[in-house]
């Protein structure tokens, strides 16, 4: 790999703040790309045309990938001609993305639980061991906050205020504070008192959550946790724990909140990220309307 798509990947993670998962996967297509043209070294990127590019994308539709695959790969060359242009060792003078067809995609309503099957959900957790009460309390404060995963994983005990009701969340685009929720606050309160010392024991862990082995939860360990409770419960293969974010804002909304308010409490940084929310909940509007109304 030439040199410049390392430097490319750590200039989003540094610069952009991007997750590392999107970081990695930007990444990795700059370098099929690079592969694919015999790119060698940083020399040849200010050779790349628009005609490089379209061609690149006509091969990927020939081979079958989805439109959705390679919208991200478009996304991933004009931000890696972006970070060429700002670097004058490059020699680009011009972005070759400018003109480039690519594919519209669909974009996706997100998937959201009913009231009723995120109670079963949370019910499902018995607070009759250690890891009982844990859960209880991971599933609670993901549905009452909306956080990520990443985050509910690297949140501190110091970062919970239980008598305010307040949960500081950190990431690489700044913090926030959320709100708890009674339920949320007691499961947290029930799991620090009763059994986050037994999972810890005298190790010194200023995460929140932890694993059975008393440190710090990885994210594939709480997706298989949280996927654990939804077979118990019977809702969907295809639920995921981010479908409990999803199901919070969407919930939110249902009920009267305003979109900047949810916007702030999701951690987004446009509102626009916010607005498939709104547009999933007219959709939900227009689906009730067609079926109950006589002239619909």
């Amino acid at each position: 790999m030439v040199k410049a798509a390392k430097e490319f990947v750590q200039y989003l993670h540094d610069k952009k703040r991007l997750s590392d998962n999107t970081c990695m996967s930007y990444g990795r297509d700059v370098e099929m790309f690079f592969e694919e043209l015999s790119v060698l070294s940083d020399a040849d990127i200010c050779c790349i045309t628009q005609a490089d590019i379209q061609g690149y994308i006509d091969l990927l539709h020939e081979r079958g990938q989805a439109d959705a695959t390679i919208t991200r790969f478009a996304a991933a060359l004009r931000r890696f001609f972006q970070f060429a242009m700002e670097d004058p060792k490059y020699a680009v003078t011009q972005n070759p993305m400018f003109g480039v067809e690519i594919p519209k995609t669909v974009r996706r309503l997100p998937q959201t639980l009913s009231t009723e099957d995120v109670f079963r959900l949370l019910s499902k957790p018995k607070c009759d061991s250690p890891l009982g009460y844990r859960d209880k309390a991971m599933l609670e404060l993901m549905y009452a906050t909306g956080i990520s995963t990443s985050e509910i994983i690297s949140v501190c005990v110091k970062d919970v205020d239980l008598r305010r009701g307040v949960m500081r969340c950190v990431n690489r685009k700044g913090e926030r504070f959320v709100p708890l929720g009674k339920a949320a606050a007691d499961a947290v309160r029930d799991y620090v008192k009763k059994a986050r010392g037994a999972l810890i024991g005298p190790r010194s862990e200023d995460t929140l959550f932890v694993n059975s082995k008393g440190v710090q939860m990885t994210r594939q360990g709480f997706w298989k946790i949280v996927k654990g409770y939804i077979r118990e419960v019977g809702i969907s293969d295809s639920v995921s724990p981010y479908t409990l974010r999803h199901s919070f804002a969407m919930h939110l909304l249902q009920n009267g909140a305003d979109l900047r308010s949810v916007s702030e409490m999701l951690g987004h940084t446009d509102i626009v990220s916010t607005k498939i929310y709104a547009e999933a909940v007219n959709d939900n509007i227009r689906r009730v309307y067609q079926k109950t109304h006589p002239r619909a």
